[in-house]
């Protein structure tokens, strides 16, 4: 099963009939994960949305299990949030834990690096954005920075960034020396992206 950590999951949505395995919100530990902000309903379509029912779209990883971890109730992740959707990934079995979220460093940069290098070494693959900085500042974000290998060195996970369709950079994604792999993320303008 494949950890998504992000503002939740609308488990009822019909593309991810049979797909969802578990729920987990880190906050209450419970395992309503409702989602209010949209963000993670949106990247896990992205990831696991059914082929063939008719309905919007199609996900690109195949008939995946989704372990849905909802670390943030408004778009803002503590450490203790992530450090706990890190550890409930890790004891579920995760192959791999998408974060799509990122942000500026902050006092537990260490403690979450060594969460995710854990990770990493319990045969977890830690993949994060790279962030949305690219066109203000172009900021290093985390916890992408600690997964993506510097200038393509190897690291412990990966961070992920947008492109334009003619492979340059989007123009909101961040798009500096930690970044693993980009992929088509944006239209020409960059208004409008992928969908979802």
């Amino acid at each position: 099963a494949q950890p998504l950590m992000d503002t939740g999951l609308d488990v009822r949505h019909p593309e991810f009939a049979g797909r969802v395995a578990r729920t987990f919100d880190t906050s209450s530990r419970g395992s309503d994960v409702f989602d209010t902000v949209g963000h993670g309903t949106f990247v896990t379509g992205l990831i696991a949305a059914i082929d063939g029912n008719g309905i919007g779209a199609k996900g690109v990883a195949g008939n995946t299990k989704v372990l849905a971890i909802r670390g943030s109730r408004n778009g803002d992740f503590t450490t203790s949030e992530l450090l706990r959707g890190i550890d409930f990934a890790i004891r579920r079995g995760a192959d791999i834990l998408n974060m799509s979220l990122a942000g500026n460093r902050s006092p537990d940069t260490p403690t979450l690096a060594r969460a995710l290098a854990y990770a990493f070494l319990r045969d977890v693959l830690p993949i994060a954005a790279s962030g949305n900085t690219g066109g203000a500042g172009n900021a290093v974000q985390y916890p992408a920075a600690v997964l993506g290998g510097e200038r393509g060195a190897p690291g412990i996970g990966l961070s992920v960034g947008a492109t334009k369709p003619d492979g340059q950079p989007a123009d909101f994604s961040t798009h500096n020396k930690y970044v693993s792999i980009a992929a088509p993320g944006a239209n020409d303008d960059c208004t409008a992206g992928v969908f979802s």
